[in-house]
């Protein structure tokens, strides 16, 4: 797709439901731009890692529904503004290839990613081993902005991304369609920040982490549980014996458990 050369004054861009648009061109002198959303694009493959090259004031970045999209290695060093960043729900986006630089994103307090493919195995948590945990976390430890993540993974993924244990800063972290998982590992207790914790599409899930974690997490209102049948029945008042889930979530302000 072909845009003028250049649109200095231009904040906002959007792209929607474009199937004949296979390729987007560097943004050459979109100073101003802050907010750049791509959205269900299905003919969309490539997006050239310099096509944010001038865009240093962009505040919003959101790609996603793009079904046949592979590669996007922008250097995040050009968006230094970026406050959000949304990159989900494109199954052949590699993960060798998502975008590398999160350490210099200071300002970043929102970020949704996930799932992504992966050469070897497209059923667990290999799908994030290439993913820049290192910058994140770096950044993360430094400045103390990132308050919320979303994280998809696939339906049959039975841990959670190693590194994300160390993102003890989120106030808010929604995890969904971790199929494999049957019980949630006890270092969530160390996110001591956390607010609002959700979990969907967790059909195997059986525990949460064990009672001192969760006791741990002294900040959490809102607990909410959505398509997983498995902790839903052990999430009830009247679940009993070693199986029970509710002396762990009982205390907890705002629950909202369901079967979806």
């Amino acid at each position: 797709m072909v845009l003028p050369t250049t649109l200095p004054k231009l904040v906002s861009l959007e792209f929607n439901y474009c199937s004949r648009c296979r390729e987007l061109l560097p943004l050459q002198n979109f100073t101003s731009l802050k907010e750049l959303v791509i959205y269900d694009c299905s003919g969309l493959t490539d997006l050239f890692g310099d096509i944010l090259h001038s865009c240093t004031s962009l505040q919003r970045l959101s790609v996603s529904c793009c079904k046949n999209l592979i590669p996007f290695p922008i250097d995040l060093q050009q968006t230094p503004s970026l406050l959000e960043l949304e990159l989900y729900r494109c199954p052949k986006l590699k993960t060798s290839m998502t975008p590398k630089g999160f350490g210099f994103l200071t300002s970043l307090n929102c970020l949704v990613i996930g799932p992504f493919s992966d050469d070897n195995d497209h059923e667990n948590s290999s799908i994030y081993n290439e993913f820049d945990w290192s910058g994140l976390i770096s950044s993360s430890y430094s400045s103390s902005t990132l308050r919320e993540l979303k994280l998809y993974g696939l339906p049959h993924m039975d841990s959670l991304p190693f590194l994300l244990q160390y993102l003890t800063t989120l106030i808010s972290l929604s995890l969904h369609d971790f199929g494999g998982i049957e019980a949630l590992p006890d270092w969530l207790g160390n996110f001591t920040a956390l607010e609002y914790l959700d979990l969907s599409d967790f059909k195997k899930l059986r525990h949460l982490p064990s009672d001192d974690a969760m006791r741990r997490l002294t900040k959490l209102k809102h607990l909410r549980v959505f398509c997983s049948p498995l902790l839903k029945e052990r999430c009830t008042p009247q679940s009993s014996g070693p199986d029970s889930q509710w002396s762990k979530v009982s205390h907890i302000q705002y629950l909202d458990i369901s079967s979806g």
